[in-house]
């Protein structure tokens, strides 16, 4: 009886500990997840000075060349005529 008890509450342990694995895990895919997230919409949101050398058509292209989404929007910002890069 005592054994039976005893491996019951062992199994238990390690489902228990398996568990607490398997959260874990999952919290620290979320972490990365929720920092991913949070990088991409700081860089998605870079308002740069006009590209030195480069007409803002240019620009567009070579951004457009890239392949990673990125628009130019003209801002309107306390700087001089600056450009809004947006994902």
């Amino acid at each position: 009886m005592l054994s039976q008890w005893f491996l019951s509450s062992h199994e238990i342990k390690i489902k228990l500990k398996g568990y607490c694995i398997l959260l874990l895990i999952i919290l620290i895919l979320l972490a990365g997840a929720l920092l991913i997230h949070k990088n991409i919409s700081i860089k998605g949101n870079i308002v740069v000075p006009m590209v030195i050398g480069l007409d803002i058509s240019e620009a567009k292209a070579e951004l457009n060349s890239v392949g990673l989404g990125f628009t130019i929007i003209e801002g309107s910002t306390d700087v001089l005529e600056d450009y809004c890069i947006c994902i």
